[in-house]
């Protein structure tokens, strides 16, 4: 992991991750994954969020994530804002509700995988930060298929991380190495995955 993190957020001060207390009853556990995985994402996104800090209770009112990451990223120093709470209770809540509110939210993944081929064949998808993201095949290029057309079926099914990888790769290699095209479908990945298939097959 690269040390040389850009920074595209503003910020109060650069301060040395030493200096950076976390809050002791913080609630929020982070497991080594999400930090890797944001680790990846500074990297490839650079900073785009400072930590929250509070300088009378001098420990991070937001960002524990984020200091972990930083540290797994190789990075001295990170931005930080100072943000000031009227109570004990107040502060408390916002350090359990920075976390859970987000909770609340849902993501349209089939929106996610139909945009897929914009992102290009190249994209790691471990950059959308979806723990556990599923691609699902026949639905990924979508606006090339009509789904009118009688003589094809739309199929979709669930991979694991290391299944999609692999994937992707053979996907990847078939396009390059094999004639994917076909009179009827026109989706590319559809294509790709029966060249494969027809290969294996010998026919």
């Amino acid at each position: 992991m690269a040390n040389e993190i850009k920074i595209h957020c503003k910020y109060d001060e650069l301060l040395d991750l030493k200096k950076i207390k976390d809050y002791s009853k913080n609630p929020n556990q982070h497991g080594q994954d999400q930090i890797e995985r944001l680790a990846k994402l500074y990297d490839y996104q650079g900073v785009r969020h400072p930590i929250i800090y509070d300088k009378e209770r001098d420990c991070i009112a937001a960002g524990h994530g984020r200091k972990l990451a930083a540290l797994r990223s190789g990075m001295k120093k990170f931005p930080v804002v100072y943000q000031s709470f009227e109570s004990d209770e107040q502060f408390y809540a916002f350090v359990v509700s920075d976390n859970s509110i987000s909770l609340w939210a849902e993501l349209d993944l089939g929106s996610i995988n139909a945009k897929l081929p914009d992102l290009g064949p190249d994209f790691d998808l471990d950059m959308l930060g979806i723990k556990d993201f599923s691609l699902e095949v026949g639905e990924a290029d979508l606006p090339d298929l009509d789904s009118q057309d009688p003589d094809c079926q739309q199929v979709s099914f669930i991979l694991s991380n290391e299944q999609k990888d692999i994937l992707d790769e053979c996907l990847k290699k078939a396009r390059n190495e094999l004639d994917c095209t076909d009179q009827i479908n026109q989706n590319k990945n559809g294509n790709a995955l029966s060249a494969i298939l027809r290969f294996y097959v010998g026919s």
